[in-house]
């Protein structure tokens, strides 16, 4: 399992990556968990983690869900 502090370095990546960009939260959250299988940390923190790196990085989040 990865620590918390190799976690936070995925998700700045992660958010990194679209900082000329929109993240869609579901689909970072997913991108994230699947690139790195090993993670203990559920979809939850993993969303935190991401709407609180897009925020700091000035990164514009949507959050889309099924109908």
């Amino acid at each position: 399992m990865q620590p918390v502090n190799q976690l936070a370095s995925v998700v700045r990546t992660t958010v990194a990556a679209k900082q000329n960009s929109f993240l869609v939260l579901p689909d970072a959250v997913d991108e994230i968990m699947a690139r790195n299988p090993g993670l203990a940390a559920s979809r939850k923190q993993v969303s935190d983690m991401v709407v609180d790196a897009a925020l700091n990085a000035g990164v514009s989040v949507g959050i889309a869900w099924d109908d």
